[in-house]
């Protein structure tokens, strides 16, 4: 019976956490607060609007631009303005692209499912591997 008691003892005086459990602990908020204040991406130089994957126009975003994409499923406008772009207007029912912010960052994206369309911003250097 006395060495349970002394066992209990030694559990309640051990800190609940080592030094090095918590050095770990720090550095990983240290990392994720690193990655949320880092910026996204670098601003890109494109809008890529696609159709089931195929590219059906290409909009440079240093000038501002209006395309209106009309596919058998339904139609979208695309609008470039002040180096963003978004989807001004669209006849599908849940209105999901409309309600999308403006995009400007490479690899942000704008998806109308309906109408199986997105608006990918692309930059200078888009490059998914050097051989």
């Amino acid at each position: 019976m006395r060495s349970g008691e002394e066992a209990l003892r030694a559990l309640r005086s051990r800190p609940p956490f080592r030094i090095a459990e918590i050095a770990a602990a720090l550095a990983l908020c240290l990392l994720a607060l690193l990655f949320l204040l880092l910026p996204a991406s670098e601003d890109g130089t494109r809008a890529v609007v696609r159709v089931r994957g195929e590219i059906v126009r290409t909009l440079p975003l240093d000038r501002d631009a209006r395309a209106e994409i009309v596919t058998e499923w339904g139609t979208n406008v695309v609008v470039v303005e002040a180096g963003r772009v978004f989807v001004e207007s669209a006849d599908c029912p849940s209105q999901t692209c409309v309600r999308t912010a403006p995009v400007s960052l490479v690899g942000q994206r704008i998806v109308c499912a309906p109408h199986f369309l997105t608006v990918t911003v692309e930059g200078a250097s888009d490059l998914d591997a050097i051989v």
